[in-house]
């Protein structure tokens, strides 16, 4: 059964957003604030955001636990080994022409 896309409401979950036009995808965590689930907070990245912001951009995009984290891995691995690359820097539109070949 597919999940009902609701726009006006924030709800909890894993999604993923855009921080740049052409910039790469960035996981979003939005959970329950403390031991209230009245309250939520996003998590972009490792950052807090504004919640509703942060919805409006990343609503139509629920990704599963398993694509969450290998995006947060793939994040780290990149700020360790290659901070020039678009997943350590994704607040820059992605330039194809400076990047590496990919053979």
């Amino acid at each position: 059964m597919a999940r009902e896309l609701v726009v006006d409401r924030p709800v909890a979950g894993l999604y993923r957003m855009r921080l740049a036009k052409g910039g790469p995808w960035v996981p979003v965590s939005i959970e329950p604030y403390g031991r209230e689930f009245s309250a939520l907070v996003a998590i972009v990245g490792d950052d807090r955001a504004d919640l509703f912001t942060t919805w409006n951009w990343c609503c139509g995009q629920p990704i599963d636990k398993q694509t969450y984290e290998f995006m947060i891995a793939a994040r780290d691995w990149d700020m360790q080994y290659d901070p020039e690359s678009p997943l350590a820097n994704p607040r820059r539109s992605i330039d194809i022409n400076k990047l590496p070949p990919s053979f």
